[in-house]
């Protein structure tokens, strides 16, 4: 029997952002919403106990709203279709819906970006060389992560435009060890340190998802890769950076190279280019994939935490040192 999620409540995927002027936006795949502050403060209230596995009644009791205020927002929010609905439309395009769902988490994740604080000057310099450390073993890496669904994939047209990506790719890190360099790192710290625990795992994460899943790399990629290059906000951002840094002129222009020569190669618009080949085989497979890529999301915010807190912290080591034989 089909559940009735507007009596125990569940939502489709749903994000929710708040701007300088509080003002508040809900975000899901149907579109971006403004949202009345009380209205928004009291779903925030009900949100945790919204898995479908309570009751309205079983809230209200939770959370001190009364039943008639949560049924107005459920009914509200069906309204304009995000109750969950687990019956799927017989014209629905499955790809259609993971392309929406790539755009939005690649939305969210230039939103929260632990990069927004370099802006404001809102965490220390440390900080500053851990992120691009961090970001120098993931560039590093991320041929052999494309490797991962080479091995696994004999298209022909697949396999060509992924060894494409994967040689456009190779080298990238040199622009960031550019930008270490300049900081005062030494280029043998730099490749000799390991990464962080997150982007280890961030690594692993993606790897095995193009193992499993090869064309998958264009729905990552939308979720990853630069959007836009626009070379007035890129300058205000070497400006900004460089004054709450103290850096000296040009330390910032490699690794923004490397994001214009990305942008430049297209590989944001993989995905609109190749989508056909994109391999959706039927609705369970899509949604361990959907599954996958969240999952991608938050690591990708759990190694922005784990950058702050690991380079914010007095005596851990810059950079991050291999615990070999004979370090114990």
């Amino acid at each position: 029997m089909d559940k009735n999620y507007q009596t125990t409540p569940k939502f489709v995927h749903n994000l929710w952002t708040t701007n300088e002027d509080d003002e508040y936006y809900l975000r899901f795949t149907a579109g971006l919403y403004e949202v009345e502050k009380e209205d928004a403060r009291d779903f925030y209230k009900i949100r945790s106990y919204c898995t479908g596995h309570n009751t309205v009644a079983e809230i209200s009791n939770k959370t001190n709203l009364p039943v008639q205020r949560i049924e107005e927002m459920v009914a509200s929010l069906h309204e304009i279709g995000m109750v969950r609905n687990e019956i799927k439309p017989a014209n629905e395009d499955l790809l259609n819906k993971t392309m929406q769902a790539c755009e939005m988490w690649a939305e969210q994740v230039e939103e929260t970006h632990l990069f927004n604080k370099f802006l404001y000057g809102d965490t220390n310099r440390n900080v500053l060389i851990g992120f691009f450390l961090e970001t120098y073993h993931y560039i590093k890496a991320f041929p052999s992560i494309i490797n991962a669904a080479l091995d696994n994939t004999d298209d022909p047209e697949l396999k060509k435009i992924l060894t494409e990506y994967k040689q456009q790719e190779t080298g990238h890190e040199s622009f960031i060890l550019s930008t270490l360099l300049k900081l005062g790192m030494k280029q043998a710290e730099v490749e000799s340190s390991v990464p962080l625990v997150s982007t280890l795992n961030l690594i692993s994460m993606i790897s095995d998802l193009f193992r499993m899943h090869p064309s998958t790399v264009f729905l990552i990629a939308k979720v990853i890769e630069s959007h836009d290059f626009d070379q007035a906000e890129v300058t205000n951002a070497i400006q900004d950076i460089t004054r709450h840094y103290e850096l000296a002129p040009g330390t910032l222009e490699p690794f923004f190279q490397h994001s214009q020569i990305d942008y430049e190669l297209g590989h944001s618009q993989l995905l609109d280019k190749h989508s056909h080949l994109v391999s959706l085989a039927d609705l369970e497979e899509t949604s361990f994939i959907l599954n996958a890529i969240h999952d991608i999301k938050h690591a990708i915010d759990l190694q922005c935490l784990e950058i702050e807190e690991y380079y914010s912290k007095e005596g851990n080591y810059i950079p991050r040192q291999r615990v070999d034989y004979f370090g114990i």
